[in-house]
Protein backbone atom coordinates (compact mmCIF):
# COMPACT_ATOMS: atom_id res chain seq x y z
CA UNK A 1 0.00 0.00 0.00
CA UNK A 2 2.02 2.91 -1.28
CA UNK A 3 2.15 6.31 -2.96
CA UNK A 4 -0.99 7.75 -1.43
CA UNK A 5 0.06 11.32 -2.13
CA UNK A 6 3.49 12.33 -3.39
CA UNK A 7 6.20 11.20 -0.99
CA UNK A 8 8.89 13.89 -0.62
CA UNK A 9 11.25 12.45 2.01
CA UNK A 10 11.99 15.90 3.41
CA UNK A 11 12.14 17.62 0.05
CA UNK A 12 10.26 20.80 -0.80
CA UNK A 13 6.88 20.54 -2.54
CA UNK A 14 6.56 22.10 -5.97
CA UNK A 15 2.79 22.59 -5.67
CA UNK A 16 -0.17 21.92 -3.42
CA UNK A 17 -0.16 18.39 -1.99
CA UNK A 18 -3.24 16.29 -1.10
CA UNK A 19 -4.23 16.26 2.57
CA UNK A 20 -6.96 14.72 4.74
CA UNK A 21 -7.13 11.54 6.83
CA UNK A 22 -5.16 8.39 5.99
CA UNK A 23 -2.56 8.56 3.25
CA UNK A 24 -2.47 4.78 2.76
CA UNK A 25 -5.59 3.55 4.58
CA UNK A 26 -8.59 5.43 6.01
CA UNK A 27 -10.99 3.82 8.51
CA UNK A 28 -14.16 5.76 9.33
CA UNK A 29 -16.51 4.11 11.89
CA UNK A 30 -15.28 0.64 10.94
CA UNK A 31 -13.55 -2.34 12.55
CA UNK A 32 -11.28 -4.04 10.01
CA UNK A 33 -8.33 -6.34 10.50
CA UNK A 34 -5.32 -4.72 8.79
CA UNK A 35 -2.74 -7.48 8.70
CA UNK A 36 0.59 -8.36 7.01
CA UNK A 37 0.79 -5.34 4.72
CA UNK A 38 3.63 -3.06 3.73
CA UNK A 39 2.35 0.50 4.17
CA UNK A 40 5.14 2.67 2.83
CA UNK A 41 5.89 6.00 1.10
CA UNK A 42 2.52 7.66 1.70
CA UNK A 43 2.30 11.42 2.22
CA UNK A 44 -0.25 14.02 3.30
CA UNK A 45 -0.17 17.82 3.16
CA UNK A 46 2.61 20.37 2.82
CA UNK A 47 3.75 23.55 4.53
CA UNK A 48 1.01 25.59 2.79
CA UNK A 49 -1.89 23.20 3.48
CA UNK A 50 -4.93 24.98 5.04
CA UNK A 51 -4.69 24.54 8.83
CA UNK A 52 -8.13 22.91 9.13
CA UNK A 53 -6.95 19.93 7.04
CA UNK A 54 -3.27 19.54 8.02
CA UNK A 55 -2.97 15.82 7.27
CA UNK A 56 -3.58 13.06 9.81
CA UNK A 57 -2.20 9.54 9.50
CA UNK A 58 0.38 9.35 6.74
CA UNK A 59 0.11 5.56 6.71
CA UNK A 60 -3.23 4.85 8.44
CA UNK A 61 -5.93 7.26 9.61
CA UNK A 62 -8.67 6.15 12.04
CA UNK A 63 -11.83 8.01 12.99
CA UNK A 64 -14.40 6.43 15.31
CA UNK A 65 -13.01 2.97 14.55
CA UNK A 66 -11.88 -0.21 16.33
CA UNK A 67 -9.38 -1.95 14.06
CA UNK A 68 -6.81 -4.65 14.70
CA UNK A 69 -3.54 -3.49 13.10
CA UNK A 70 -1.39 -6.62 13.12
CA UNK A 71 2.00 -7.58 11.73
CA UNK A 72 2.41 -4.73 9.24
CA UNK A 73 5.47 -2.82 8.12
CA UNK A 74 4.61 0.87 8.40
CA UNK A 75 7.56 2.83 7.11
CA UNK A 76 8.55 6.10 5.39
CA UNK A 77 5.13 7.74 5.70
CA UNK A 78 4.80 11.47 6.37
CA UNK A 79 2.48 14.35 7.22
CA UNK A 80 4.19 17.56 6.23
CA UNK A 81 2.14 20.49 7.58
CA UNK A 82 3.43 21.96 10.85
CA UNK A 83 0.14 20.83 12.46
CA UNK A 84 0.22 17.39 10.83
CA UNK A 85 -0.35 14.39 13.11
CA UNK A 86 0.60 10.73 13.05
CA UNK A 87 3.26 9.98 10.47
CA UNK A 88 2.60 6.24 10.68
CA UNK A 89 -0.83 5.98 12.37
CA UNK A 90 -3.39 8.54 13.53
CA UNK A 91 -6.34 7.66 15.82
CA UNK A 92 -9.22 9.89 16.85
CA UNK A 93 -12.19 8.73 18.92
CA UNK A 94 -11.00 5.18 18.27
CA UNK A 95 -10.04 1.96 20.03
CA UNK A 96 -6.94 0.86 18.14
CA UNK A 97 -5.25 -2.49 18.79
CA UNK A 98 -1.75 -2.15 17.33
CA UNK A 99 0.14 -5.44 17.68
CA UNK A 100 3.41 -6.87 16.29
CA UNK A 101 4.09 -4.13 13.72
CA UNK A 102 7.35 -2.60 12.56
CA UNK A 103 6.88 1.18 12.62
CA UNK A 104 10.05 2.64 11.17
CA UNK A 105 11.24 6.04 9.90
CA UNK A 106 7.92 7.87 9.72
CA UNK A 107 7.71 11.64 9.92
CA UNK A 108 5.26 14.08 11.48
CA UNK A 109 5.43 17.07 13.79
CA UNK A 110 3.01 15.48 16.27
CA UNK A 111 3.52 11.75 16.79
CA UNK A 112 5.96 10.77 14.08
CA UNK A 113 5.09 7.06 14.58
CA UNK A 114 1.65 7.09 16.26
CA UNK A 115 -0.64 9.92 17.36
CA UNK A 116 -3.91 9.21 19.19
CA UNK A 117 -6.37 11.73 20.61
CA UNK A 118 -9.49 10.98 22.66
CA UNK A 119 -8.86 7.29 22.05
CA UNK A 120 -8.04 4.02 23.80
CA UNK A 121 -4.94 2.67 22.05
CA UNK A 122 -3.22 -0.61 22.85
CA UNK A 123 0.31 -1.05 21.53
CA UNK A 124 1.80 -4.50 22.09
CA UNK A 125 5.12 -5.94 20.92
CA UNK A 126 5.79 -3.40 18.16
CA UNK A 127 9.22 -2.41 16.88
CA UNK A 128 9.24 1.42 16.77
CA UNK A 129 12.48 2.85 15.39
CA UNK A 130 13.96 6.08 14.00
CA UNK A 131 10.74 8.06 13.86
CA UNK A 132 11.06 11.86 13.91
CA UNK A 133 10.04 14.88 11.86
CA UNK A 134 12.32 16.53 9.31
CA UNK A 135 14.47 19.53 10.15
CA UNK A 136 14.81 21.48 6.91
CA UNK A 137 14.37 25.22 7.65
CA UNK A 138 12.49 27.31 6.71
CA UNK A 139 9.90 24.63 5.87
CA UNK A 140 10.25 21.81 8.42
CA UNK A 141 11.26 22.45 12.01
CA UNK A 142 11.37 18.95 13.51
CA UNK A 143 11.82 16.77 15.40
CA UNK A 144 8.45 17.82 16.87
CA UNK A 145 6.64 15.80 19.53
CA UNK A 146 7.39 12.20 20.53
CA UNK A 147 7.33 9.15 18.29
CA UNK A 148 4.20 7.94 20.14
CA UNK A 149 1.98 10.80 21.30
CA UNK A 150 -1.25 10.11 23.24
CA UNK A 151 -2.84 13.38 24.41
CA UNK A 152 -6.27 13.10 26.05
CA UNK A 153 -6.30 9.31 25.72
CA UNK A 154 -7.70 6.95 28.34
CA UNK A 155 -6.98 3.40 29.54
CA UNK A 156 -4.08 3.17 27.09
CA UNK A 157 -1.67 0.23 27.24
CA UNK A 158 1.91 0.26 25.95
CA UNK A 159 3.40 -3.15 26.66
CA UNK A 160 6.43 -5.13 25.43
CA UNK A 161 7.34 -2.65 22.69
CA UNK A 162 10.84 -1.84 21.46
CA UNK A 163 11.60 1.88 21.14
CA UNK A 164 14.89 2.44 19.34
CA UNK A 165 16.52 5.73 18.23
CA UNK A 166 13.41 7.89 18.12
CA UNK A 167 13.64 11.67 18.57
CA UNK A 168 11.15 14.26 19.83
CA UNK A 169 11.28 17.65 21.53
CA UNK A 170 9.43 16.37 24.62
CA UNK A 171 9.77 12.66 25.22
CA UNK A 172 11.89 11.03 22.56
CA UNK A 173 9.81 7.84 22.46
CA UNK A 174 6.52 8.51 24.31
CA UNK A 175 4.45 11.55 25.31
CA UNK A 176 1.31 10.95 27.37
CA UNK A 177 0.71 14.49 28.62
CA UNK A 178 -2.96 14.97 29.42
CA UNK A 179 -3.82 11.28 29.15
CA UNK A 180 -6.17 9.77 31.73
CA UNK A 181 -5.18 6.36 33.11
CA UNK A 182 -2.94 3.92 31.36
CA UNK A 183 0.07 1.62 31.66
CA UNK A 184 3.57 1.68 30.20
CA UNK A 185 5.16 -1.64 31.13
CA UNK A 186 7.87 -4.07 30.04
CA UNK A 187 9.07 -1.94 27.11
CA UNK A 188 12.68 -1.61 25.98
CA UNK A 189 14.08 1.89 25.30
CA UNK A 190 17.39 2.24 23.44
CA UNK A 191 19.03 5.48 22.20
CA UNK A 192 15.89 7.62 22.21
CA UNK A 193 16.43 11.33 22.80
CA UNK A 194 14.65 14.61 23.42
CA UNK A 195 16.16 17.30 21.22
CA UNK A 196 15.18 20.78 20.07
CA UNK A 197 16.79 21.09 16.66
CA UNK A 198 16.01 24.79 16.15
CA UNK A 199 17.84 25.65 19.39
CA UNK A 200 20.45 22.91 19.17
CA UNK A 201 19.70 21.86 22.76
CA UNK A 202 18.29 18.87 24.56
CA UNK A 203 14.61 18.63 25.45
CA UNK A 204 12.74 17.01 28.33
CA UNK A 205 12.20 13.29 28.78
CA UNK A 206 14.70 11.39 26.66
CA UNK A 207 12.44 8.34 26.59
CA UNK A 208 9.10 9.33 28.22
CA UNK A 209 7.30 12.59 28.94
CA UNK A 210 4.34 12.36 31.32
Amino acid sequence: ITRGGKYLGGGLPSGSMPSGLGGGIRCDTSSPVISNNEIVYNSLGDWATPPLVPGQGGGIGLLGSHPLILGNTISENETLHFSGEGGGIYCELSMADIFYNTIYRNHSNYGSAVRCTFSRPMLYNNWIEQNQHYYVPPVYFGPGESAVSLPACFDFELDYNYFVSNTGETGGAINVTGADRGTISNNLFVNNRAYQADLGTGGDGGAIWV
